[in-house]
């Protein structure tokens, strides 16, 4: 009688906790969401105030990031596998950063390393990821900031000459390629947030500051693309 009775409190108990937790699981799952939104809030809005339009091209930088220092062939060639050689180069030649990929884009000369962390001293010397955003071999939004340099070619100086369906290709360190497609360019304010969030698809985001013209801007400029192969 008295393990029925044992039994049956046990029960009682467990469908109690049991309902007490459905209750309050859409706050939990709301209250986590919350959080990781804070999350990438406050390391975007960290990154955008470091992002800036640089006035000279006094910047610590590695050399072999660099547009005019891609071979001919490489600058030239349809043929993205061409890439492989000048990749490896890359990421074995400067083993001191946290290299995470390579960004390429044909049409604005532009071969890059991207260090993982946006912070001011990473995107001194080349562009960098967003922390807190995805990576392409995720499947989710990748995000990468950069300086508006005045130079030409420098950084993402020419970022605003991407056309809609213009091609660009990331590199991951063991050379797998993640081929996207531009889909969208527009000016937003420095604090939106939103070009940062996960739509399940596999796409790629690039900021910068906009105009080039400013010292400080309020504004980003930023294009999409979605993953295609």
């Amino acid at each position: 009688m008295r393990n029925r009775l044992f039994m049956k409190n046990i029960c009682s108990i467990t469908l109690i906790f049991i309902g007490i937790i459905t209750m309050l699981y859409p706050s939990i799952r709301n209250l986590y969401y919350d959080s990781k939104q804070n999350e990438i809030m406050e390391s975007y809005i960290e990154s955008m105030n470091i992002v800036e339009v640089t006035q000279d091209d006094n910047n610590q930088h590695v050399n072999f990031v660099e547009h005019n220092n891609i071979d001919e062939d490489i600058q030239k060639s349809t043929n993205k596998s061409k890439y492989e050689s000048k990749s490896k180069e890359t990421l074995q030649s400067n083993k001191n950063w946290p290299v995470e990929s390579i960004l390429i884009i044909e049409k604005i000369d532009l071969f890059m390393p991207v260090i993982k962390g946006a912070t001011k001293e990473h995107l001194n010397v080349s562009v960098a990821s967003i922390n807190n955003t995805g990576k392409p071999w995720e499947s989710n939004n990748y995000a990468i900031a950069g300086h508006r340099s005045r130079t030409f070619g420098r950084h993402f100086n020419r970022l605003d000459e991407l056309e809609i369906d213009d091609e660009i290709l990331v590199m991951d360190t063991t050379n797998n390629e993640f081929l996207y497609k531009i889909y969208g360019k527009k000016i937003v304010e420095e604090t939106e947030i939103s070009v940062l969030e996960n739509q399940n698809k596999s796409e790629l985001t690039l900021i910068t500051c906009h105009p080039i013209n400013v010292r400080n801007p309020s504004t980003r400029l930023v294009v999409k693309a979605i993953q295609t192969n």
